[in-house]
């Protein structure tokens, strides 16, 4: 069982990529998910990728918003470096191995889905770097602790295949509430893939409905870090948007209108204000819909930013092959091949795990000083070390070992690992403060003391806690 995070790890001399050529990314990417599924299913496992498709809880729904926010507000310190639709190719790729099953849940929060079916699988393992996994509960105080089967990266190559490692802090951030999975409603559907939690194929805009109020919404963020000088393009697309919601009309009886919300900049007052508007279906432009080409043109006239941005153009193109896509080719699926065609890079090509001969290669293995076991320190945390300063440690202290065993128990365990180097001379006497921490023996000496002289004078002041023979 795998998250969307599975395929998403460092590889590669990245001297070699241009410095922006999201669609070739997303092609290596493709090639990777191939080589990840095809490296699992032949170690047995089932691969299942889950993947947001929004954000359904209080708590994931604000930290969503900061964060866009902060992309908005101080765009160099909080670039956005995501290309707009990326999960849904992502998702995509998963698709098209054919070998594993994608869900993207729409009304329930994805780490609720994920936890729930690790906790009703006792086969099942989790790979995510996300530690909010760690603030689940189990069903049943029986079962095997979560954390256990919860791994953070992994490493992939032809000669050694997929291996597994967990994360070196098993524990939640500070200040996240446990979640208990025995409290969440919902069942699990035998059969992945379909149920009442699972986004359908139309839903490639994201474009969802509430199910309290039966009112549909259009909830997005930031679509590139241009949209502070020139404009959100959920903003400026809108005409072509309602253009889909006019044909999305013709087919589902109970579709009206769409609560639309997004971020922009306010140059006025120098903050960030979602805009909040009601949107009807218009088929002004609905001819603009038909091929993802036509589309990404009409964008073009609509957006004052220039055409020498290549993340603009991306983002461009990417809306374009999302509203043709849920238009008129049947929402997911269908984004990956019209985005080739927005961007005249079609046709795309097959996926091909050949064309990959490593993933996440070039991190470092680090010794736990406990167990012995190997951490795994990945390109992107070593650049994070090396960003703040911070010296890479020889050695560390794994996650399990500090899962299982408290601070003291820990030093205990070095030390005990030690032959003893004598008596300890304090606990002959009775005070020390290591107890069973301490590196020297707290055993009586096996060899016979010497005579205490003092003790044969009558005037020993030690007693019993003298080191030497009182016999």
């Amino acid at each position: 069982m795998g998250g969307a995070g599975a395929v998403s790890g460092d590889g590669g001399d990245s001297s070699l990529v241009p410095p922006y050529d999201a669609f070739s990314s997303i092609l290596t990417m493709r090639d990777r998910v191939s080589f990840f599924v095809d490296a699992a299913s032949d170690i047995g496992y089932r691969v299942v990728a889950i993947i947001d498709a929004g954000t359904r809880t209080e708590e994931a729904n604000e930290k969503w918003r900061k964060r866009r926010e902060a992309e908005l507000a101080d765009p160099n310190k909080n670039q956005r470096d995501m290309p707009l639709f990326a999960d849904m190719a992502l998702a995509e790729a998963f698709m098209d191995t054919k070998k594993a099953d994608v869900l993207l849940p729409e009304r329930e929060d994805a780490d609720d889905v994920l936890m729930k079916l690790l906790d009703e699988n006792e086969d099942a393992t989790v790979l995510s770097g996300d530690r909010d996994c760690f603030r689940y509960i189990p069903s049943s105080s029986t079962k095997t602790p979560l954390w256990r089967r919860v791994f953070a990266t992994f490493t992939l190559n032809r000669n050694d295949g997929l291996k597994l490692f967990r994360g070196q802090n098993l524990s939640p951030q500070p200040g996240v509430q446990p979640r208990a999975i025995a409290e969440l409603s919902w069942n699990t559907p035998e059969e992945f893939g379909c149920g009442k939690f699972f986004v359908s194929a139309a839903d490639l805009c994201k474009v969802m409905r509430n199910q309290d109020e039966g009112k549909w919404f259009y909830l997005r963020g930031v679509t590139d870090k241009w949209v502070r000088q020139y404009g959100n393009l959920h903003a400026i697309t809108a005409p072509l948007r309602r253009a889909m919601y006019a044909l999305k009309a013709e087919r589902l009886e109970d579709f009206d209108t769409v609560e639309e919300e997004y971020p922009q900049w306010d140059e006025t007052s120098e903050c960030v204000v979602w805009t909040k508007l009601t949107a009807f279906p218009d088929a002004t432009h609905a001819d603009d819909l038909q091929d993802s080409k036509a589309c990404f043109h009409a964008i073009e006239q609509l957006d004052p930013a220039p055409s020498s941005l290549p993340e603009r153009v991306f983002a461009r193109a990417a809306l374009a092959a999302a509203y043709t896509a849920d238009a008129v080719a049947g929402g997911l699926g269908a984004f990956t091949t019209m985005l080739a065609e927005a961007l005249d890079r079609a046709p795309l090509p097959a996926m091909d795990p050949r064309r990959v001969s490593s993933i996440n290669e070039g991190g470092k293995h680090i010794t736990c000083k406990v167990c012995h076991n190997s951490v795994y320190f990945t390109t992107s945390t070593l650049q994070f070390f090396r960003e703040k300063g911070y010296h890479v440690p020889r050695s560390v202290v794994c996650g399990e070992c500090k899962m299982t065993t408290t601070p003291s128990t820990t030093k205990t365990t070095q030390h005990n690992n030690r032959e003893p180097k004598g008596a300890c001379r304090f606990w002959l006497k009775g005070n020390c403060r290591s107890g069973d921490a301490c590196r020297f023996s707290h055993a009586a000496p096996q060899s016979p003391k010497p005579a205490c002289r003092f003790w044969l004078r009558g005037d020993c002041r030690n007693g019993d806690a003298c080191r030497f023979s009182h016999a």
